[in-house]
């Protein structure tokens, strides 16, 4: 069982106790009693935002009174925001779950009942999406997108008559024209009435493109290929009927189901960028309204307009921006592999003269390729070892720091760091490289000999990488509280102010001092809120550190800035929790497990499952990640305990019975399929990965059910 770690303030005061809590009681009855100015001013002094972290200074503990809890539509929202996202991230399956349950809630909702046809669609369901998409078209009869999904799922069940007709169907509508004239054409391809496919490519496409479009998808092709043609690609950047080379780099195909302005603006820019006309495009895609211009479209389009006008610096931005967002589009991967291809193309020369020792010429180079391009650290790593050539090393360090903090990775930047420590400071290397290896004794006496031969100098660099290095010797060995003196020495010097702070929020972490961690974690956050090690520790600090009301506020916030974190999510469900809303609760719990099964899966969590009746659902959502993941010991694990709590329930056998297949215990697994088929005659399906070499040259996708 979790701790009651949080309680009201006890009114059976013991002798010598009433003075503090007292106190506390009168002013309280002060505020509320008398309004007084001064004392609501510090209290608001007191609870400033929580996501300024400033303003903690001592641990603090939930309260046991009920909030408010969350309205029917604020649910729907934040089921349909997270089924959003993931589907823009291409997690199709986890979106249709959450597409589906806000519909069971609110079966007209427009942008679930827009959405779910299409999450099945990409996820190869095509059965269920004709089912979907037809349901669609009869809740919304004037929106003939939905025409467009009948008519690419007849096709990819190949019932081509069918198929036409509902292409034709929406041209006779007005809907989306491409894809109708797309569709006419591939149907008509595949009815081998090739003239007529012509005539319809050439509408969408130049001459040159309908030609090689005919000729890399032809009748006799199809046939060769046993009847196999991709509708939608099986890996991100393969070659499909949804993504051909010839619609490169807009891909409109690849982007149905995402929301999306009305176009006209749109062709008219991406015209112009076909016939080349560079400029212009640009200057349209610019000038669109803001809908449209902040589209997936237009954004790709505005960013491939700046590549080809020579801008690689603001298009690399924007392609950035949106993988962001859509992290599998492949116009924008496409982008970003462009652009890397003409940073390594330009940087040639310079890397030839670097070769040659010809350094001065590398030099200017290298600098002309970082002005031209600020954020790529490959440059700055080069002329960081070019100035190692001079011996210029509190140059080439800087150059050095400049080049990791762009690329934490970079091969070269490390190396030339090591080279310069181990020439000027051996002692220090060779404590670092004993810290590196987990020999943390031998690194930390090294340490601390370097920190007691250099006391009465200076404060260095040096000196503050001695310092940190021991604290987080002494952080491994859980002696956090050493830890901590040493960090808050380190960050004293601005080389190590990141690094050092951040050691400091794990030690007071481990000290659990949730809120002096936060505290200290704000600075590591804020330089770099992608990863993960500090963004889960300064999420767990603030929910066991502050006030319930201010981490709900924080989680809030920070779910709208980083909708895709496990621990925001855990967090919240956490909160729910212990406002008494399990129910609320385990929606988030499993968010996060979606996510992030090895996070969520706490001692602390797992007490709580063992208690709550909802455990069952949580341990399947579970089984079915690890099993994903391969992890069947795991994912066996979660299945049988799902199976414990709740022994009439199909999912848990159905999960059992594919672990045992897996691992070759055929009869075994019959058994319990057979146990999941009886109690749920069509349990859902499961999308797996088929990486047998006997069957496949590449691991694809593939939907299996228990029958």
């Amino acid at each position: 069982m979790i701790s009651n770690e949080f309680e009201i303030l006890p009114l059976n005061l013991k002798p010598g106790e009433w003075t503090q809590q007292g106190l506390v009681l009168i002013l309280m009855a002060t505020f509320f009693l008398n309004g007084c100015a001064a004392m609501n001013q510090a209290y608001s002094k007191m609870m400033a935002p929580p996501w300024d972290l400033s303003f903690v200074e001592k641990n603090k503990s939930f309260p046991t009174t009920k909030k408010k809890k969350p309205t029917r539509d604020e649910d729907l929202q934040i089921d349909l925001d997270f089924a959003r996202q993931l589907y823009n991230q291409k997690t199709f399956a986890v979106a249709e779950y959450y597409l589906k349950k806000v519909m069971v809630k609110h079966p007209d909702h427009p942008e679930a009942i827009k959405l779910l046809p299409w999450a099945y669609f990409f996820q190869k369901s095509y059965d269920k999406a004709l089912m979907a998409f037809h349901r669609a078209h009869s809740h919304i009869r004037i929106n003939a997108d939905f025409l467009i999904g009948i008519g690419w799922s007849y096709f990819s069940m190949k019932q081509y008559e069918l198929a036409l007709e509902y292409f034709i169907k929406t041209e006779a509508m007005k809907g989306n024209s491409y894809q109708a004239h797309k569709g006419k054409a591939f149907s008509y391809l595949l009815l081998s009435r090739t003239e007529d496919a012509a005539g319809e490519f050439r509408k969408i496409f130049s001459l040159g493109k309908t030609t090689e479009t005919l000729e890399n998808f032809t009748v006799d092709l199809y046939q060769e290929q046993d009847g196999f043609l991709d509708i939608v690609p099986t890996k991100p950047g393969s070659t499909s009927v949804f993504t051909l080379p010839v619609e490169h780099p807009r891909y409109p195909s690849a982007q149905l189901g995402i929301s999306h302005p009305d176009s006209s603006g749109l062709d008219q820019a991406w015209d112009l960028y076909h016939k080349k006309s560079y400029r212009k495009a640009l200057e349209v895609f610019k000038d669109l309204p803001r809908p449209q211009a902040g589209s997936l479209d237009g954004q790709n389009g505005q960013a491939w307009s700046y590549l080809k006008n020579r801008q690689p610096r603001k298009a690399e931005e924007i392609f950035k921006d949106i993988l962001n967002v859509y992290p599998h589009f492949i116009g924008a991967v496409k982008g970003a592999a462009e652009i890397d291809r003409m940073k390594m193309k330009e940087a040639v020369f310079a890397d030839y003269y670097f070769e040659k020792n010809r350094n001065r010429i590398a030099f200017n180079k290298y600098k002309i390729l970082t002005k031209k391009y600020p954020k790529w650290s490959q440059p700055l790593a080069r002329l960081g070892q070019l100035e190692l050539r001079r011996k210029d090393y509190d140059e080439a360090r800087e150059l050095f720091q400049k080049s990791l903090q762009l690329t934490a990775d970079n091969t070269d930047a490390r190396r030339g760091m090591e080279e310069i420590q181990k020439t000027l400071e051996p002692q220090l290397y060779e404590a670092d490289q004993a810290l590196k290896s987990g020999d943390y004794k031998r690194a930390a006496v090294i340490y601390a000999d370097y920190i007691e031969e250099n006391a009465s100098l200076k404060f260095t660099a040096s000196l503050a990488h001695a310092y940190n290095g021991l604290g987080w010797c002494q952080y491994q060995k859980r002696r956090y509280h050493l830890a901590v003196n040493k960090f808050q020495t380190a960050r004293a010097h601005k080389d190590f102010e990141l690094e050092a702070a951040k050691g400091l929020g794990l030690s007071y972490y481990g000290m659990e001092k949730f809120s002096h961690a936060a505290k200290a974690l704000k600075l590591p956050y804020i330089a770099d809120p992608h990863l993960e090690e500090t963004a889960y520790i300064l999420d767990w600090s603030i929910l066991k550190g502050w006030e319930l009301n201010d981490a709900k506020n924080y989680f809030k916030q920070s779910l709208k800035e980083y909708p895709l974190r496990a621990s925001l999510y855990m967090g919240m469900g956490w909160i729910h929790y212990r406002e008494g809303y399990p129910n609320l609760a385990v929606e988030f719990f499993l968010k996060a497990i979606s996510l992030d099964p090895e996070f969520a899966l706490s001692e602390e969590f797992k007490e709580v499952l063992k208690n709550e009746r909802f455990g069952w659902q949580v341990h399947n959502r579970l089984g079915w990640t690890y099993y994903l993941k391969k992890d069947y010991q795991k994912s066996m694990e979660m299945f049988r305990i799902s199976l414990k709590q709740q022994p009439n329930k199909s999912e848990a056998r159905k999960g059992i019975g594919y672990i045992l297949f897996k691992i070759g215990k055929n009869q075994m697994a019959a058994r319990f399929l057979e146990e999941c088929l009886r109690l749920n005659p069509d349990p859902n399906p499961v999308i797996e990965e088929n990486d047998r070499q006997e069957e496949a040259i590449a691991p694809y996708e593939l939907e299996t059910t228990a029958r």
